[in-house]
């Protein structure tokens, strides 16, 4: 297995946001590996619906983040994993009504 380039777009955000359409991601082997096993235990597990990773360093450039922190700064940031696919979540720093996920193309 090797590391996997992604595209992801954007599927919500709130009104304010300001964050952009698309994303170019990387999954290493580690984050695949994880997804894998989050997904094999929800399919085990009716009562748990999506369970959320860490966003782990080399998802994407320091020049994305950078970016996307300029755009609307941001505190809170994780990878929602259900069934079936993961998705992206933001949330602003000072106000949580700013949000926006990204999914898989």
């Amino acid at each position: 297995m090797n590391e996997q380039t992604l595209t992801l777009e954007k599927c919500y955000h709130s009104d304010c946001c300001e964050w952009e359409q698309s994303l170019t991601v990387t999954l290493s082997v580690a984050l695949q590996s994880a997804i894998r096993k989050v997904r094999k235990f929800l399919a085990e597990c009716d009562e748990i619906y999506s369970v959320n990773l860490q966003v782990p360093v080399g998802f994407w450039s320091f020049e994305t983040e950078q970016r996307l922190q300029e755009q609307c700064r941001f505190d809170v940031c994780y990878l929602a994993v259900n069934r079936f696919s993961f998705c992206l979540y933001l949330q602003g720093k000072y106000d949580s009504q700013i949000q926006a996920e990204w999914s898989v193309v």
